[in-house]
Parts: structure tokens; C-alpha cells; sequence
């Protein structure tokens, strides 16, 4: 250390000096900065330093001792370090650079190996060497472990607070990606064989995407230049909706002596938005004609651009040459993409660049861990049982858990000001009306005070009494708010309540203690063998006599009254808009009817599905028999008016309350979410006290929170009792999760869908042919067929993909036909609508969710179109209108909109918050158009691409029409959206961007590559005779080349299209 050091590096140094030394490596008289003293020739004679620039605190002089350990004077910094250096290298020459490698092992490895390996006479000790190494951030010591890199200051190290298992999903992802299968040195394959055209025109495309970069380039001593040239070969315009522009391609021969013949010029897809002349007609023909240009000519083509819709245009442009002198052709292959947008897109395009959003960290002191017995992985990859269900479970729900904590924690706050009012501190969070972060009232979050000297030491909890919009009231300690002043800054913690998951747990365990293998696991053999409790051919008189006119529902009804499955649970199938909540409950009320000792537990997931429960019961039963209990967190706000005089709320105090045990058996009818019927199990209510447990939406609930309702409520043993119904549709969507390994592993199957998928009980009766026999046995499961919703047009394909073709369309024809003379339609009489929008993937700021300007603006025409809309007998209101999407990004871009434009009616949110509603009228805005996202969508399941259920909820809740803004190309990607795209094409519903079906697309592209003569599968060859095959390694894309690209897509794929 020089004499120029200000006085804080000595500071520092001095530090840095007593935190190593702590560790007892050596011993040293003073510390300081020192000087070293003329070099002694006596081996044994000490050195004596003196120190420069002494300053007022430190000694002005001290040595150091020769005591065993002691620094080595005789050498120098800068030998020390190129010893210790040397050390290192040793050290990964010889594969000695353990993980865990003592201090002890060390210095015996530094004495002896490394000592005798360079032949040294004498060397530093090796404490000198550590601690040189360890000042040039080489190494640094754990307690008593050797770390090779440098030491993180324990004030300023973080650690992640949990695992996020996204991360791991994608890095076991792209471990798998890099691993190259069979033989490196594998023979030369044989050509491959093809059965279809498209198969042929995939195969072509893949190997011009793999030379794109060698056609765009000029050769030859041709050039080809435009006013709007980018890099990779593209030609980026951007224009207005409406606007026509024109702009040359120009083609020069830069030859001194030879002359070319420009051949052919040709789009390679065809885009109605591009249009190509010249003065001879070259790019209006199939090679009829050429044009030769002589040493330093020039021609022109020209290129005109028009296009009615928003969105983005592409189209790759050949151009064929050959030289006179010639008989082989050279191409140029160019790249043309146009931006059609308008004053709105404009607006909505990100204001602030995106940024990747911070990683959940906190500080902690690193400890070593010494690892436990990994639990077995046959637990997670054998099929359940009644013996391993709890543990199995537990399992699941503490990754989701663990996964929970990881995505709350990335709302944290740095920084934010409270305001005092009366008793509370209010805090403003963003997001919190969205449900980003999700904060009930009676949750918890932690403070601590940020000031000049940094963060305080000490965390104040603070609960929630009270939330309005994006604010919440919290009640700290009065240590706090003693302290409190305006402008204060806090760091601020979110937590999850984990009420739910701590009721799941005991609700698994419980079952194996009730021992419930007969119900949770029936057998045919177990099923119906508590006999009936009412006759199921008794006829009924029924509450709602619509029912009696439906077959499945009415059945179904009369087996559930008469327990015909008993002890095995009753299974009522209701695909979209088939009446199963109205059978549920005409089946309740017969249940209290005809059976006058029973007492029904209804239950559900959510709030508004049991409120709907309790609103249609109410109908036929008195209300002093019925009570709905709400949880301690909900808004009393948000209960619905119809329903509040069954709520436990006491008006008189403004809180809830529970009542005692005894008050509430008195009820013949207990309506509650599944997780508050936890409470009721908490109370220790009799098993056999409920005889029915009856659960709506069962598919949208995981497992063991359908356990909640079950297990020490329900005695399944009881002669005259012990029946469970589920109700809900397996085919839409199931519990949100948020690990993905809790979902590889299953806890994303509901209970529902578990019985319809596993279980022989509830599979479908064997057929002979001619015979009638019934699909399913009506003793156990009644799928419910007639539909009450939707347009038959509407209904058909979701039918055929997840209903076996069997739905019945029993929609008012008045109602369900009432938009099918719309003005904007393109084939009256059919209801649908696909636009194809060639948009642009965007994101902004901190926000990691996608949304799509020129779709948002696509959303509003249509909106406005139909508000407007004349003619119709019945004016279309905005609450008739529903718009979905799949990213909150875009939803919220959306809701924006329609509000700027005073549309606040209009329900704008997600498939899972449109799943048991319906519509009029679905806008449907699917946002996906780059597919080099596509991956993640998988990963994160996010999107429609890959996910059967999300597409079936989102294109059956609307009732007369149905409209779908999206990306066509990257739709017909899936199974699904390609059928339906098929289905839209074949009845002329299909407006927007040029879209072709496979066949067709394969046809046309066949034609304008052997216009071209591009169609030979062979690379061209270079000067030396040599193929050419460039960036073969950008051609793998992983696990995603399953999903076959549309043809011209594989062409589009080049980096300039995402730049775009």
C-alpha cells in the first residue's frame, strides 16, 4: 500500500486485516499501514517497519513477531501474490480445488505438494499466501472452509428467500436443450421422405432459414439497396391505417465488364398489403420475360404498400440473377415488413423501456447446511393411494407454499410513505384493486423504518382492518405510531395468509385418521352398498318444473335423493351453460323434502359461487333455516343485498361473528366457502351431524381443500347419511397454482377430475353395437347435455373437441339468434367473428405481463361498432358485453381505453374470471403474436397456445356472438385454435391479416418458390464447390419445434421479424 492512501483506504485495510485475522491464522503486534524496513541477511533477525503518514489513531511504529504463522518479511506484496497465483493454478492442474477444502488441507497441500512440485526452497507461510489471496478476491474462509472468489460483505449479501421453481423449471429446460442425443460421430442420414406438400415446403423453408443470412447478401457484383434498408436484409416501413406508400427497390450491377440478367422477382407469400411492378413486368410473371443490365446499370422495382388493417405485414422478396456467361442462377432473398398503426396504437406503445423485474431477496447470515434424507421420489411418481395421500399432499402444498411466498415477496416495497389516520397507518399499494398483491382484511405485513443510516433493525407487524381500493389500513404497535411523523419512509414485507393451507394440511390428514379409502378411492364393489335412501323411479314434484322436460337433470335429481351411490360420491357432469347449479339445488331442496332428518352442508371455492348457491335456495326455503357464513376477511360491502339477512354479520357491532355450535345445528342448511368450512370442523360438530355435503364448482378447488368440507364433518358410515355430491365440468379450468412442480406432480387435478379420469366407477358403460346403452352409469354420474346458452354455431366445436359431440344447442331461439343480422358479420346468420391482427408483443417498466396495442384498438372498433349498431329491435348495452384476455397487462391496457372512451360498463378481465358467467357478447383479444415467447407461455402456462381448458372456458360464455382478435399464424400452432381457425375459414367468419389454411399456404408457397427456383433442397454452393450451410446451431428450438410452424412462419423467423 502506497503512502498516498487517503485515510479511508487505510480504514478499510485495517478492517479487511481484522476480519482475517480473526480466524487465528497468525498474530500480529499493531496493525496499520506499514513501510517495509531494509531486508536483514540474518534469516531470524525480525524486520522493523515504520509507518507513513501516521495518522493521530494509529501506532506510529510496530514489527511483526517470528512466532510460528507470522508473515514472512523477506517477501515482497507483489512476490506473495505471484506465488499465491501460482498456488491456485496448482491447485486446478491437479483437480485439488475441492468445494470444501480446509484450512488445514490446505496448508498441508501449500508444504508439501505444491513445495516440492516447484521446487522451492523457501516460500511465504501459507497464512501470508491466504491472506494475499484473499485481498485480491481470489479466496475467502467460511468458519474454517477455504472458498475459492471472493467474499460478500455479511451486510451486503443476499440470498434468495425461497426457491422460485420457476427458475429451476427453466433451467432444467434448457439443460435438456443443450444435450445433444446419439452417436457424435452418427453416419450421414439418408434423405428424408416425404407424404405431404407441406411436409416438402417445411423441409425447403427450414434450409433457407438456415442460409437466410448468405441470400441476403448482395454477391455477384449485384446490389439491391432501398431508402428503408435494416440490418439482417430487412426493409422496415412503418405507415398509417389507410396510408399508401411507395418506395424502389433498386438493383444495380456493379460490374466493370460483365452484364446479368435479372429474372424473376417474387414474393414468396402472398400479402394482399404488398404489391410489386416494374417498367417490364418482371414481378408480374413467372419468368416470362428478363431484363439484362449492362456494367453499371440500374433498374427499378417498385413497391407499393396499402393496408386497411392494424397490425404488422411481412413477406420474404426473391430475386433471381444469372450471369451471361452462365448457366447457373444466384438469388437475393430480402425480407419486407410493414408497420400499420395509428394515433391510438401509438399511444399505447410502453412509455418506459422494460425492465426485468428485481429478484425476491433478503439478507441472512450464510450458514452450512448439512443436507437431510430427500424424501422418496416413488411418494410423487406412483399412482395414490389412501396411505400415501397425506404425506403426498403435504408435500404439494408446502412447494406451493414455498411458491407462494416467492411471488408475494416481488411486490415488496423500498422506501414507502404511511399516512396517519386516528389509530391506522394507511398505506398506498399499487395494484392492490387488481389483486396485485392479493391483501384481505385480517392479513399481515411487516415495516421497518428506512432512514439516513439505512434500514432499522427492528420489523413492526401490522395487520389489515381495513382495505379501499388501493389503499389499506394497518394497526402497528403503539411503539410505532408513538414514533410516527408524516414523510416517514418504510420498507415494507408482504405476507400470504396461511389459514388455507393450514387447514388443507389438516384436512389430509384427517382423512387418513377417518379412514376414507371407501370414499375418496370407490370401488364398484363398495358403490351403492348402503342401500337407498328414497326410491329413485318414485316420481318427484319438483320446485323448478323446467327441470322435469330435461332427462339427465331430472335423473340425476332422483339419484341423489335416493343415495344410490352411497358411500361412493355422486358425480354430476355439467359442461358449459347445461343448468348444473340449478340441479344442485332443486336437488337440495328435494334432499330437505323428502328426507325431513337431513341437514346439508353446500359449499364452494368462491364467494360468488356460494352466494348463487344461497340466492337460488332462498327461492323455496325459509330463511330461518338457511344460514351463510362468510369468512372474518371478506368486505361486507361485497356481499350481495339479496342474501344479507342469512349472513352471520352483526349489524349492531359492523363486525362478523360465529356463532356457538348449538345455534348453528339448529339450521337445516349451511352455506360457506370450502376453506370457512374448516371453522365448522375446528368446532368439533358431530360426523353424523350433516348427512349431505353437497359441492358446487368442484373442479375449480385442488384435493385437499375439497377435504376441508369432509373430512370430521361427514360420517360416511351413518345408515341414513353420509352422501357427497360434486358438481362442475372437469373440461374447463381447475385450481390456479402457482409451482409448477406442485403441478407436475398432480395437485392441479381436482378431486372431480381425479374420480372422472382414474376411477373405473365413473367411466363410461361398455357399448355393443345396435345397443342404446346409457354413456354413463346414472347411479354414480349424470352428465348433464342440454344447453341453455349458447348459439349453435357457437357450440358445435367446443362440443366435438370436449364433449364427445354430444351437447344439445337448447338456447330461446329469439335470444341466441338475435345477432345474427349484424352489418359487421361476414356471413349473416353465423355469429363469429375471427380478425386476424398481426401484432407486437410489447411490455413496459417493472411489468413482466404482455399486451398488444393494435388489438387493444381492435378491441374498441368492435365495441364501439356494436353499441352503435342499428336495426337490431333490441339496443346492445355495455353490461351485455364481455371482453377476455389472458394477460393482466392486457387487461388492464383495455380497461383504460374503454374508460377514456366512457365505456365503464364493460367487464374486461381473464378466462378464470369469466369462468361461470356469460355473456351476449365474448370479445375475445388472445395477444400472442411473437412466438419466440412461446416457450415461456408453456413454462408458465400462460396464454391459450397449450392450455384445452382456458380456449374451452373463453369461447363458450357468450350466447349470440362471438368475436376472436388474434394472431392467426401463432394460433394455429395449437391443436385446438387450429380447428377453430379451420371452423371460422370454412364459414366464411374469417376477416383481418391474409391467412391460409396448411394445405392451401403449402400450395401457393410450392408455386413461388419453383418461380424463383428456390425448390431444389440443395444449398447453393460457394466458389470452392462447397455447400453452404449457415448457423446450423439457430436452428434448434428445443422442445418447442413439436408444435409445427405454419410454412411461411419458419421463413419469417429471422431476428429481424422480433425487431419489428
Amino acid at each position: 500500500m502506497s503512502s498516498g492512501n487517503s485515510f479511508s483506504e487505510i480504514v478499510q485495510w485495517v478492517w479487511d486485516l481484522l476480519f482475517w485475522w480473526q480466524d487465528d491464522l497468525c498474530w500480529v503486534n499493531y496493525v496499520g499501514v506499514y513501510e517495509r524496513a531494509p531486508y536483514s541477511q540474518e534469516q531470524h533477525q525480525p524486520a522493523y517497519f515504520a509507518l507513513k503518514n501516521p495518522s493521530p489513531i494509529l501506532p506510529i511504529a510496530g514489527y511483526v513477531t517470528e512466532s510460528p504463522g507470522s508473515i514472512m518479511v523477506q517477501f515482497t506484496i507483489s512476490e506473495r501474490q505471484r506465488i499465491g497465483l501460482t498456488f491456485l493454478q496448482f491447485l486446478e492442474e491437479h483437480n485439488l480445488k475441492e468445494a470444501d477444502l480446509t484450512k488445514t488441507r490446505i496448508k498441508e497441500i501449500y508444504n508439501t505438494q505444491f513445495r516440492q512440485a516447484q521446487n522451492f526452497q523457501q516460500i511465504p507461510n501459507c497464512s501470508s499466501v491466504l491472506f494475499t489471496l484473499s485481498r485480491l478476491r481470489k479466496i475467502h474462509i467460511e468458519t474454517d472452509i477455504v472458498r475459492f472468489g471472493p467474499r460478500r460483505s455479511p451486510f451486503q449479501r443476499k440470498s434468495r428467500l425461497a426457491v422460485d421453481q420457476y427458475i429451476g423449471l427453466s433451467q432444467a429446460r434448457k439443460n435438456e436443450a443443450k444435450k445433444v442425443p446419439g452417436d457424435q460421430n452418427k453416419q450421414e442420414q439418408p434423405p428424408p421422405v416425404f407424404t405431404s406438400r407441406r411436409q416438402r415446403v417445411q423441409h425447403l423453408l427450414k434450409g433457407l432459414k438456415t442460409r437466410r443470412h448468405e441470400l441476403a447478401e448482395n454477391k455477384e457484383e449485384v446490389e439491391v439497396f432501398t431508402d428503408h434498408d435494416a440490418e439482417g436484409g430487412a426493409m422496415h416501413i412503418s405507415l398509417q391505417s389507410g396510408e399508401e406508400l411507395r418506395f424502389n427497390i433498386n438493383i444495380r450491377n456493379t460490374s466493370d465488364t460483365e452484364s446479368v440478367q435479372f429474372c424473376r422477382c417474387e414474393l414468396l407469400r402472398g400479402v394482399r398489403a404488398f404489391q410489386l411492378s416494374d417498367q417490364e413486368n418482371i414481378s408480374q410473371g413467372f419468368g416470362q420475360k428478363t431484363v439484362t443490365l449492362q456494367p453499371g446499370q440500374q433498374y427499378t422495382v417498385e413497391v407499393k404498400c396499402l393496408a386497411r388493417f392494424l397490425g404488422q405485414y411481412r413477406a420474404p422478396i426473391a430475386l433471381e440473377f444469372r450471369r451471361l456467361a452462365s448457366a447457373t442462377p444466384f438469388h437475393i432473398v430480402r425480407n419486407l415488413s410493414a408497420r400499420v398503426s395509428n394515433q391510438m396504437v401509438d399511444e399505447l406503445r410502453p412509455k418506459v423501456p422494460y425492465k426485468h423485474p428485481p429478484r425476491v431477496t433478503f439478507n441472512r447470515k450464510k450458514f452450512r447446511v448439512v443436507d437431510g434424507v430427500p424424501l422418496p421420489p416413488a411418494l410423487l411418481e406412483n399412482s395414490m393411494t389412501i396411505d400415501t395421500l397425506s404425506p403426498r399432499f403435504s408435500c404439494l402444498l408446502h412447494m406451493e407454499e414455498v411458491q407462494m411466498e416467492v411471488d408475494i415477496r416481488r411486490y415488496d416495497m423500498q422506501g414507502a410513505v404511511m399516512s396517519r389516520k386516528g389509530n391506522m397507518l394507511l398505506l398506498k399499494v399499487p395494484g392492490l384493486a387488481e389483486n396485485r398483491p392479493s391483501v384481505l382484511r385480517g392479513d399481515f405485513l411487516f415495516a421497518r423504518e428506512r432512514g439516513p443510516d439505512g434500514v432499522d433493525n427492528v420489523e413492526f407487524k401490522g395487520y389489515v382492518h381495513h382495505i379501499e381500493r388501493d389503499c389499506v389500513s394497518l394497526g402497528f404497535n403503539y411503539r410505532l405510531l408513538d414514533k410516527f411523523i408524516d414523510g416517514m419512509k418504510f420498507d415494507v414485507r408482504f405476507s400470504f395468509n396461511r389459514l388455507p393451507q393450514r387447514l388443507q394440511h389438516r384436512a389430509v390428514q384427517l382423512a387418513e385418521e377417518h379412514s376414507l379409502g371407501d370414499v375418496l378411492f370407490p370401488t364398484l364393489q363398495i358403490a351403492g352398498s348402503k342401500g337407498i335412501l328414497h326410491s329413485p323411479t318414485e316420481q318427484l314434484k319438483l320446485y323448478d318444473r323446467s327441470i322435469e322436460e330435461n332427462a339427465e337433470q331430472y335423473l340425476a335429481v332422483r339419484h341423489i335423493v335416493a343415495g344410490s351411490s352411497r358411500p361412493a360420491p355422486y358425480l354430476l357432469f355439467g359442461p358449459p351453460g347445461t343448468g348444473k347449479t340449478v340441479t344442485l339445488v332443486e336437488a337440495i331442496k328435494q334432499v330437505l323434502k323428502c328426507l325431513p332428518s337431513s341437514t346439508v352442508l353446500a359449499c364452494a371455492p368462491s364467494n360468488s359461487a356460494a352466494d348463487l348457491l344461497t340466492q337460488r335456495l332462498l327461492n323455496h326455503i325459509p330463511a330461518a333455516q338457511l344460514i351463510r357464513l362468510n369468512a372474518l376477511s371478506r368486505s361486507w360491502d361485497n356481499v350481495p343485498s339479496s342474501i344479507k339477512n342469512v349472513c352471520n354479520y352483526d349489524r349492531m357491532t359492523g363486525k362478523y361473528s360465529f356463532p356457538a355450535k348449538q345455534e348453528l345445528q339448529k339450521y337445516k342448511v349451511l352455506v360457506t366457502t370450502l376453506v370457512t368450512a374448516g371453522r365448522l370442523a375446528s368446532a368439533n360438530f358431530p360426523p353424523g351431524h350433516f348427512t349431505h355435503v353437497f359441492i358446487d364448482e368442484a373442479g375449480h378447488a385442488v384435493e385437499p381443500e375439497c377435504l376441508i368440507a369432509l373430512a370430521g364433518l361427514l360420517d360416511f358410515h351413518t345408515p341414513d347419511g353420509g352422501q357427497l355430491v360434486l358438481a362442475g365440468d372437469p373440461k374447463q379450468l381447475g385450481p390456479v397454482l402457482r409451482s409448477p412442480f406442485a403441478v407436475q406432480f398432480g395437485l392441479d387435478v381436482s378431486l372431480l377430475e381425479r374420480y372422472m379420469t382414474t376411477c373405473d366407477l365413473y367411466q363410461r358403460m361398455p357399448t355393443t353395437p345396435g345397443s342404446q346403452a346409457v354413456p354413463y352409469d346414472p347411479r354414480f354420474v349424470t352428465k348433464l347435455l342440454r344447453n341453455y346458452r349458447n348459439h349453435p354455431a357457437i357450440l358445435q366445436l367446443p362440443s366435438l373437441e370436449f364433449y364427445d359431440g354430444e351437447l344439445i344447442p337448447c338456447a330461446d331461439k329469439l335470444a341466441r339468434e338475435s345477432l345474427c343480422n349484424l352489418e359487421m358479420l361476414p356471413k349473416k346468420g353465423f355469429p363469429i367473428i375471427f380478425h386476424g391482427v398481426v401484432g407486437e408483443d410489447l411490455r413496459e417498466e417493472r411489468s413482466p405481463s404482455f399486451f398488444n396495442p393494435e388489438e387493444v384498438v381492435t378491441v374498441l372498433r368492435h365495441t364501439r361498432d356494436l353499441l352503435e349498431a342499428k336495426g337490431l329491435g333490441i339496443k346492445i348495452t355495455e353490461k351485455e358485453i364481455g371482453i377476455i384476455s389472458p394477460y393482466r397487462k392486457q387487461v388492464n391496457k383495455i380497461q383504460r381505453m374503454m374508460k377514456a372512451h366512457h365505456l365503464s360498463n364493460i367487464k374486461v378481465g381473464s378466462v378464470e374470471e369469466f369462468q361461470g358467467e356469460e355473456r351476449r357478447i365474448i370479445i375475445i383479444s388472445t395477444v400472442r403474436s411473437n412466438p419466440d415467447f412461446l416457450p415461456m407461455d408453456i413454462d408458465f402456462k400462460l396464454g391459450f397456445l397449450r392450455n384445452p381448458k382456458r380456449f374451452n372456458v373463453a369461447i363458450t360464455r357468450s350466447k349470440a356472438l362471438l368475436i376472436i382478435v388474434g394472431n392467426p399464424h401463432v394460433l394455429s400452432r395449437d391443436k385446438h385454435w387450429n380447428s377453430f381457425l379451420e371452423y371460422c375459414i370454412g364459414n366464411g367468419a374469417y376477416v383481418g391479416c391474409d391467412f391460409q389454411t396448411a394445405e392451401d399456404e403449402a400450395e401457393e408457397i410450392t408455386q413461388r418458390l419453383a418461380a424463383v427456383g428456390l425448390d431444389d433442397e440443395e444449398p447453393e454452393k460457394d466458389n470452392d464447390g462447397e455447400k453452404k450451410e449457415e448457423d446450423e446451431e439457430e436452428d434448434s428450438d428445443g422442445d418447442w419445434e413439436k408444435i409445427e410452424m405454419s410454412a411461411a412462419e419458419q421463413l419469417l423467423q429471422p431476428s429481424w421479424g422480433a425487431d419489428h
